[in-house]
Order: structure tokens, then sequence, then C-alpha cells
């Protein structure tokens, strides 16, 4: 129906919200890495051009961060993180 409209608004301190592969679960990102306990699953991005180009590895980097480019090495914690050292 044309006479349906709707309003986005974009909140410029809103947490940008990650999606994992399967478009549905919400990643959060780890800032304390001694929270991570046994049986979390962890994820960390993938270049497969990292060295090959300067220019090659922004080109990446920047598509990883669009979501555009979405390549993910998953894990799972065998033990808890007691400390980094």
């Amino acid at each position: 129906d044309e006479t349906v409209t709707g309003k986005i608004r974009f909140w410029k301190d809103a947490p940008h919200i990650t999606l994992y592969i399967d478009d549905y679960t919400v990643m959060e990102e780890v800032m304390d890495l001694t929270t991570l306990r046994r049986g979390d699953h962890c994820i960390v991005g993938l270049n497969p051009v990292r060295k090959l180009c300067g220019c090659c590895d922004a080109l990446v980097f920047h598509l990883a961060s669009w979501e555009i480019l979405r390549l993910y090495h998953h894990f799972t914690m065998f033990d808890d993180v007691a400390s980094i050292s």
C-alpha cells in the first residue's frame, strides 16, 4: 500500500551490530580477554592476501569492516583465560 510510510532514524552513538555468517547470531567484541571461559565460541577475521600487497591488504580490511567480505576463523576455548602475559 502506497499510503504506508516509514522513517529510519540513525543514532551516531548507537552500537554497530555485527551478525555471524548465519545472519541470525549477534556477535560482540570482547575487550577483556580474561572474561573468556571454557566453551566460548570465538572468531577472528581472516585476510587471505595478507602481506601480498599493501593496497590489497587495506582493501580486504575495509571490505571486511563493511561486512562485504566476511571471512572468519572459528575456534572454541578449551579452558578459562586466567591471565594474559
